[in-house]
């Protein structure tokens, strides 16, 4: 795991491994929330999904953007808005977190009986179904699987 996916999964590394816990997970959560997006979220998208003010992901994006995983763009539809565009090496932490946190998951499931991961599948599948018009995410407006 790169040094930059382990201050995602775990707040460490230079600079962040002083931040408060909620902190990183704001961060984490704000990087899958743009990354999960098609087109390009507007800031309040990750705000509604962290359930926090406007004013406070403007924190949370200036830390990612400062890390070079996003970066503001003029909204091609309001110019006067903004739209959080994940980076190569955004794209690069998001499928090392998600690399590291299936390999662990695997691990920790496998002790599950074939009849249980199937019922766990089925409830993850209807939880994210449920989740589809959550606030941040536009109705009919499904987050990318990765797989």
């Amino acid at each position: 795991m790169s040094s930059s996916c382990g201050w995602l999964a775990g707040c460490v590394g230079p600079g962040w491994s002083t931040c408060p816990r909620t902190t990183c997970r704001r961060t984490r959560r704000a990087l899958r929330v743009a990354a999960d997006r098609d087109p390009a979220p507007r800031l309040r998208d990750p705000a509604d999904a962290l359930r926090i003010a406007p004013r406070s992901v403007t924190d949370v994006v200036d830390a990612l953007e400062a890390k070079g995983y996003v970066v503001r763009q003029p909204d091609p539809a309001d110019r006067r808005a903004s739209v959080v565009v994940v980076t190569e090496a955004g794209h690069t932490v998001c499928a090392d977190v998600h690399d590291a946190r299936r390999r662990t998951m695997g691990g920790q499931i496998g002790a599950l009986s074939a009849e249980q991961r199937a019922a766990l599948a089925d409830a993850l599948a209807t939880l994210e179904d449920t989740l589809e018009g959550a606030p941040g995410r536009p109705a009919g407006q499904r987050a990318v699987r990765r797989r």
